[in-house]
């Protein structure tokens, strides 16, 4: 409605910018926005027309962003600028960053996110400025990052033949996102999986041709504990030099000292030819394939690309347990009762052995097992993780705030507390059932989720809206106006200083337990529910002949305050 809105209304432009920029919609001042947050206004008071196309270009620019990897060693670009479908006005996107090794090169569409050579990974925040094309109203959104240090070695590499008996890890340097990959003992088509998480990464040992001092097989040990070779073929097909992995060896590798990494041979590869191989990555795809060893070193095939061999049992005790404390990190607060299980080994080096002790009254330990019971009043609990790996030993503390939660609380008790929170707050894991009043956005299959509106225990004057609700038990994509649905997750008070009622809703993520029941309308009559559920049973474009009457509450008033209402 509010693009038909703009068309209607193009005599009156004058105006229109008047009320804009004039006191009811005056410039906003920007806030700060995390990506996980909603973008649902923060006030009962009416929109501006672009203060709601503002949240829309927030929206999409968050869903934009979460497709990138902001922590990275090289540079990445950003749109600048946003127009809707059909529309030549432009939103503009400025960006900034808050520290000196990440900054900002504006281009024509495109701006570039610039990242510096750094000595060590830092963190970053990146922070977008939406502006309306007026430029009476703007509105922020920020992203953390973190720069990752400037690599000059593959860390860790072996650099003789690898020992029967080592675990090691299967190792790609990735050159055109500058980023490390693991093999994750997984296939996908001609690739090796990997991940840029260590810990995902499967050990990888060898075995020694019987009566041979230089050919070996390398393998690894799935889920079922069945060995699993690596090797080299020739499709079925014949189209591609195929990398897989097999119960029974087929390919015979050597160590190639001039490139540091392991290879093998092919009778007969796609062209027909004998030829050596080597495994690496040669394109801009996360995994690992086959590529032949004569493309070594020659465009967009350098040695960076080449798979090498971590040996875990060289790193130092120290390096080890520094890695795993840095990685281990615990949840920084609960609400009501949790059972959290804590990690007994290391993510990366599972020779780290991790054990714990707990302090807070409502917290007991057993074996890793953590219980934290309900606490009558908000308190805090206190984990220390004990790492130990040889004969070096670090300590880790962890403070989780620990929430009193109210349970066994009605509907209308728990919509009441909602109402209650402070501008900002929150109210975790809570259901509640009411009737879909609007829907605020349809549904979504880019996204699948969509916003309504219900009304709880015919509390008219306390309207939950759910915000881009997902399917769970039920499918959220069939919901309509006078459906009774469940909906568990987490609720908000979007007020902004308290001055008036704020707006609650579950956020973003919220799940749809149940659609319950025939269509109803909270208070009405059956001659007037069925006059409702006559009319959503229209198909589009069809009308009814009346006269209907009906009786409701208004919920929506068009952003000009015309009579249209809801």
């Amino acid at each position: 409605m509010k693009k038909l809105l703009l068309g209607i209304f193009a005599t009156l432009t004058c105006f229109g910018m008047m009320a804009a920029c004039g006191d009811n919609g005056a410039t906003s001042s920007p806030e700060s926005s995390n990506p996980t947050e909603s973008s649902t206004p923060e006030s009962s008071a009416p929109l501006h027309e672009h203060e709601k196309d503002l949240n829309d270009v927030k929206d999409y620019l968050q869903g934009l962003i979460a497709n990138k990897t902001l922590d990275t060693r090289v540079n990445y670009t950003v749109i600048n600028s946003y127009s809707f479908f059909g529309e030549e006005a432009k939103y503009d996107i400025a960006w900034s960053t808050d520290v000196e090794g990440v900054t900002i090169e504006e281009g024509e569409t495109e701006d570039t996110v610039v990242i510096a050579e750094l000595e060590e990974d830092t963190p970053y925040v990146l922070t977008a400025t939406i502006t309306d094309p007026e430029g009476c109203h703007s509105i922020e959104i920020s992203f953390d990052g973190v720069a990752l240090k400037a690599l000059s070695v593959i860390p860790e590499a072996i650099t003789s033949a690898p020992v029967e008996g080592v675990a090691y890890k299967y190792h790609v340097y990735q050159s055109t996102k500058a980023i490390d990959c693991y093999f994750v003992g997984e296939m996908s088509g001609y690739y090796f999986k990997t991940s840029e998480n260590s810990a995902d990464a499967v050990d990888v040992y060898v075995e020694y041709k019987a009566g041979s001092t230089t050919e070996f097989y390398p393998y690894f040990t799935d889920a079922n504990g069945v060995k699993q070779y690596f090797g080299v073929r020739l499709s079925d097909d014949g189209a591609h030099d195929n990398i897989v992995y097999t119960a029974e060896p087929i390919s015979v590798f050597v160590w190639n000292e001039t490139l540091g990494t392991i290879t093998t041979h092919l009778d007969k590869n796609k062209e027909g030819k004998a030829a050596d191989y080597y495994l690496g990555n040669y394109s801009t795809h996360v995994t690992v394939s086959a590529s032949m060893l004569s493309y070594a070193g020659g465009a967009g095939n350098n040695v960076g690309h080449l798979v090498t061999l971590i040996d875990k049992s060289a790193v130092p005790a120290n390096e080890k347990v520094a890695f795993e404390k840095e990685a281990l990190n615990l949840t920084a607060e609960v609400a009501g009762e949790k059972t959290i299980e804590l990690a007994v080994k290391g993510v990366r080096y599972s020779e780290v052995a991790i054990t714990w002790a707990v302090a807070g009254e409502n917290a007991t330990l057993e074996g890793n097992v953590l219980t934290i019971a309900n606490p009558a009043a908000d308190t805090t609990v206190t984990l220390t993780a004990t790492l130990t790996c040889g004969d070096v030993t670090e300590t880790k503390e962890f403070a989780i705030a620990s929430k009193h939660a109210e349970v066994n609380l009605t509907n209308a008790e728990i919509v009441n507390a909602a109402y209650a929170l402070a501008p900002g707050a929150t109210l975790g894991d809570y259901t509640l059932t009411g009737v879909i009043s609007e829907i605020g956005d349809a549904y979504s299959e880019q996204h699948k989720n969509i916003t309504v509106t219900i009304i709880v225990e015919n509390m008219t004057d306390k309207p939950i809206v759910c915000y881009r609700m997902k399917s769970g038990a039920a499918d959220a994509s069939t919901v309509k106006v006078g459906d009774t649905i469940t909906v568990s997750g987490t609720l908000l008070n979007y007020s902004k200083d308290g001055s008036a009622p704020g707006l609650v809703e579950f956020t973003s993520g919220c799940v749809l337990d149940s659609i319950g029941g025939a269509s109803q309308v909270p208070g009405a009559t059956e001659e007037e529910k069925a006059i409702v559920n006559q009319l959503y049973a229209l198909a589009a474009g069809e009308s009814a002949t009346g006269p209907f009457t009906v009786t409701g509450v208004i919920t929506v008033l068009d952003n000009y305050n015309n009579p249209t209402i809801v």
